[in-house]
């Protein structure tokens, strides 16, 4: 329970006015342990349903957060910081990959594989995913279950140093 503390007083322009209101006193934080930090894991681990949630929640909110690095590091290698935001454009990325687990979107604005972005699955087995651009030339592969591949759709390619191709974007 939350003890009461004496009436507090306010400062006015007419001076001093007590107030007649009684603001709760705040209970000290208990300290953290280890046990404690681990407390919201462990009720999660006993809570599949929970704990799918919050991984899901927690992708989503990271994916976004890549989603913007990418756009940024595209924007400064392209020389465009210049340039206003409102001259990006969303280039959408598609992969057919029904069997797939996971699929992510490799490519020189995510520094490849350091920052991959991670796909959305649809119902049909169509993975998808769109990053603002600025207009310009941009390579890309993708990594379906931990293993690159390149995009089956007949875009323009060029040689990389790896011996395969990378695909390419141009953005307008």
């Amino acid at each position: 329970m939350k003890k009461l503390t004496k009436p507090v007083a306010v400062e006015t322009e007419a001076g001093r006015m007590p107030m007649d209101d009684k603001i709760p006193e705040a209970e000290p934080e208990p300290a953290l342990t280890a046990r404690s930090a681990r407390a919201p894991l462990t009720d999660l681990a006993s809570q599949p349903a929970k704990f799918e949630e919050a991984l899901k929640i927690a992708k989503l909110e990271n994916n976004a957060l890549d989603i913007f690095a990418a756009s940024s590091r595209a924007i400064y290698c392209s020389g465009a910081i210049e340039r206003s935001l409102a001259r990006l454009k969303d280039a959408q990325f598609y992969l057919t990959a029904p069997a797939a687990k996971s699929v992510q979107l490799v490519a020189d604005f995510t520094d490849w594989e350091k920052f991959p972005l991670d796909m959305m699955p649809s119902g049909d087995g169509v993975w998808f995913t769109a990053v603002p651009l600025p207009a310009g030339k941009f390579l890309y592969r993708f990594i379906v279950d931990g293993k690159w591949c390149d995009d089956p759709r007949p875009v323009p390619r060029v040689p990389n140093p790896f011996g395969t191709t990378d695909a390419v974007i141009h953005v307008v």
